[in-house]
C-alpha cells in the first residue's frame, strides 16, 4: 500500500518534468547570450506573472513548473500574494510544493539517481548516504536552512537516500510555512498597506536571525 501511495504522488510529477524540460530547451535554444537571454527570460516571466491577463490555471501552471528549473520560488509566492492575497496565496502554494518535492524525487531518486551516484563516483565523488538514525533531523535542517537554492534542496534530499515520506512531508510542511512571509509581502504591497507589509517583513528578518541561530546550534548535523 506504501508503494502504491508513493507511485499515486509520483506519476503526476511525470508529465510536470516533461514540460519543465521542454521549457528548458526552448530557453537553451533562444538564449543565445546564457546571461542576456536569463535575465531576459527572468524580466519577462516576472512580467507574465504579474501581468492582470494572466490567469489563476496559467501561474498556476508556471508556479509548478519553472521553480523545478531552478527559478526563484520567492518570485512566486510574492507574485502570489500580490495577485491573490494571503489566504488565497497559502492555499496555491500548498498545492504546488508537493509537484516540486514528487517531481525532484523522481528525477534524483528514481530516474536519475544511479548514473548521477556512478558519475559522481568516476570523477572521484561519493555521494554520502544519510544514516537512517539522524534522517529526520537531517531532513528537517537541511530544508530550513538558508543557503541553498530551493530546486537543488529538492534534488540533492533523494541522493542521499532520504525516504520518499519522511522527504515529501517534511519538505511541504517547512517550506510551505518559510513561504508565508513572501506571501504576505505581496499581499501588503497590493492593499498598499504599510503596516502589514511592516509586520511581515519583520517576520523574514526574524525568521533569517532564528534560521542563522539554528544553524549555528545544529549544522553539524548536515555536515
Amino acid at each position: 500500500m506504501g508503494k502504491m501511495r508513493q507511485k499515486i504522488c509520483l506519476l503526476p510529477a511525470a508529465g510536470v518534468i516533461l514540460l519543465a524540460l521542454a521549457g528548458l530547451i526552448y530557453w537553451g535554444v533562444h538564449a543565445y547570450d546564457p546571461v542576456d537571454g536569463l535575465k531576459t527570460a527572468v524580466y519577462d516571466l516576472v512580467a507574465v506573472v504579474r501581468s492582470e491577463q494572466t490567469s489563476p490555471a496559467t501561474f498556476f501552471a508556471l508556479m509548478a513548473v519553472l521553480p523545478i528549473l531552478g527559478f526563484p520560488i520567492s518570485v512566486f509566492l510574492v507574485v502570489a500574494g500580490l495577485k491573490f492575497g494571503l489566504l488565497v496565496g497559502l492555499a496555491v502554494s500548498a498545492a504546488v510544493m508537493p509537484i516540486h518535492l514528487a517531481a525532484a524525487y523522481l528525477l534524483a531518486g528514481r530516474l536519475l539517481h544511479d548514473p548521477i551516484r556512478r558519475l559522481a563516483v568516476k570523477i572521484g565523488y561519493e555521494i554520502p548516504r544519510v544514516p537512517d538514525a539522524s534522517a529526520a533531523s537531517f531532513t528537517f535542517v537541511f530544508f530550513a536552512v538558508p543557503g541553498i537554492p530551493y530546486a537543488l534542496k529538492n534534488l540533492l534530499l533523494p541522493l542521499g537516500g532520504i525516504p520518499f515520506r519522511l522527504y515529501f512531508i517534511t519538505g511541504w510542511i517547512v517550506q510551505w510555512v518559510m513561504g508565508i512571509p513572501f506571501m504576505g509581502v505581496g499581499d501588503g504591497v497590493a492593499r498598499m498597506n504599510p503596516y502589514m507589509l511592516g509586520v511581515f517583513v519583520v517576520l523574514m528578518v526574524v525568521g533569517y536571525l532564528v534560521v542563522r541561530w539554528f544553524r549555528a546550534r545544529y549544522g553539524d548535523i548536515l555536515e
